[in-house]
């Protein structure tokens, strides 16, 4: 487990964009399963009112995350943020430095693991 890196992040839909954040996911998500192939978590879920977004991935280590990152600003970034916005970004795991370089543009927050267990 110690290589894993993974996190949740709420975004923000903006209003009126609900329907193409959902068309806009339903083209990632089988797009960046066959681009990232050591993304292993790959989830977006909505809340009642379509106004907010949750997404949760994990990354088999750094590396991995680091190749999602970049094919996710080749092919989604722009229009990811035509629809939504982070409002929370958590990070969890033990992402490296290039990660976390990458992600200061979304403001991380970074949690150390306490204890626990992955199966």
């Amino acid at each position: 487990m110690k290589d894993y890196v993974y996190w949740a992040i709420e975004m923000a839909i903006v209003p009126g964009k609900a329907e193409a954040m959902k068309s806009l996911v339903k083209e990632m998500v089988p797009t960046m399963e066959k681009i990232s192939p050591h993304t292993r978590i790959y989830e977006f879920s909505f809340n009642k009112s379509d106004t907010v977004c949750h997404i949760f991935e994990l990354f088999e280590d750094s590396a991995a995350t680091m190749a999602h990152l970049n094919n996710f600003d080749q092919h989604f970034a722009k229009r990811m943020g035509e629809v939504c916005k982070a409002q929370r970004f958590v990070v969890y795991g033990n992402p490296g430095a290039d990660v976390r370089k990458s992600l200061e543009r979304f403001n991380a927050e970074y949690c150390d693991r306490l204890v626990g267990f992955f199966r």
